[in-house]
């Protein structure tokens, strides 16, 4: 419960923030990106976040990735776990922060 605590305070870290808008332009958002922003705005369920994800071999290996890297270390093969250890509104932050990266 705590790694949930010091997840959170990360991803609204002020100077996380400053990062990014210091970034300038990132390039057009993917078609996946778009779908998963508005999926979240309509509260659609974990089942259907996950289907977008994992038609997305960028988004989700990225989230596989970030989920499986030292820092979170939750050791998992599946976006599923991944999208419930991070909570579905910090995937999109997680999309959202390396967009330009899977363009």
């Amino acid at each position: 419960m705590e790694h949930l605590f010091i997840m959170k305070d990360r991803l609204n870290s002020l100077h996380l923030k400053e990062s990014l808008l210091s970034c300038g332009d990132f390039p057009t958002q993917n078609l996946t990106y778009l779908k998963l922003t508005a999926m979240l705005k309509r509260d659609a369920g974990i089942n259907e976040i996950t289907t977008i994800i994992e038609s997305d071999l960028a988004i989700s290996t990225l989230v596989l990735r970030i989920a499986n890297s030292a820092y979170y270390g939750i050791r998992s093969s599946s976006v599923k776990q991944a999208l419930v250890f991070f909570g579905i509104n910090h995937i999109r932050e997680i999309v959202a922060s390396n967009i330009s990266t899977l363009v």
